[in-house]
């Protein structure tokens, strides 16, 4: 029995450490040759994207080719970022006079001052930031305080936005507004709901708007033409 299991044991340490051992543990054979394959995939994919990114490092040189077309490519994406710094600049240094203009203790003279900086800012290009929240209430301040020519001059930017002002969620305050303060665009306003009353009226932000031209705004005649295209489109065809 002695000898039956040293004879064993021996089968098995020769197995272990000569080539017949794979019938004797291959669990343990096959785990380091799979964990070697997986390690030297990920070894291959690291160097790839190493030698991808020396290619874009030095693709500016002699080599030319895709290299060099990435590298003349990003002065195009700085340039970009550039243009869109000015707008920046123009929304903070508004928001600065907004502060002062917005105030109830400001005098006349310096109130007068300080609307003439703000449109010299503003000027040709009030449609370009309207749309922001920040931006719609100096618009609106704007508005305000600003004199007749002023007034005018902001709603002559914004005039062909007027369907777009209605239905925005800050644009809206904005056309309010010019109803308010700009008494010879109030036609102009209403005219441009005309073919679009039964669209805007189910707008939430429109609605408010065409509620307040009907009610407060609009003469005998431009209520009948808001009214009318209720009736469908062969009233507005046969109502002349």
């Amino acid at each position: 029995m002695g000898k039956f299991s040293s004879k064993n044991s021996n089968k098995n340490g020769g197995g272990g450490g000569g080539g017949g051992g794979s019938k004797g543990a291959p669990a343990g054979s096959r785990r380091p040759m799979f964990a070697n394959s997986k390690d030297k995939y990920n070894k291959d994919k690291r160097m790839a994207v190493k030698r991808k990114a020396e290619d874009h490092k030095s693709g500016g040189g002699g080599g030319g080719g895709s290299g060099g077309n990435w590298k003349r490519a990003k002065p195009n994406g700085e340039s970009g970022a550039e243009k869109k710094q000015p707008v920046d600049e123009l929304k903070l240094q508004a928001r600065k006079l907004w502060e002062v203009l917005r105030r109830g203790d400001l005098g006349a003279e310096e109130r007068v001052q300080k609307m003439g900086e703000m449109m010299a800012l503003l000027g040709g290009r009030i449609k370009e930031v309207t749309f922001k929240h920040d931006m719609s209430r100096i618009v609106q301040t704007c508005l305000k305080h600003g004199s007749g020519e002023q007034r005018e001059q902001i709603a002559a930017e914004l005039a062909g936005a007027y369907l777009e002002l209605s239905r925005s969620l800050y644009g809206r305050h904005i056309l309010m507004r010019m109803l308010k303060y700009c008494p010879g665009r109030r036609a102009a306003i209403i005219q441009a709901f005309h073919g679009q009353v039964r669209k805007l009226i189910r707008h939430k932000e429109a609605a408010l708007v065409l509620e307040e031209c009907y009610a407060v705004y609009a003469n005998a005649q431009q209520k009948w033409d808001l009214v009318g295209e209720f009736y469908g489109s062969e009233f507005a065809v046969f109502k002349g």
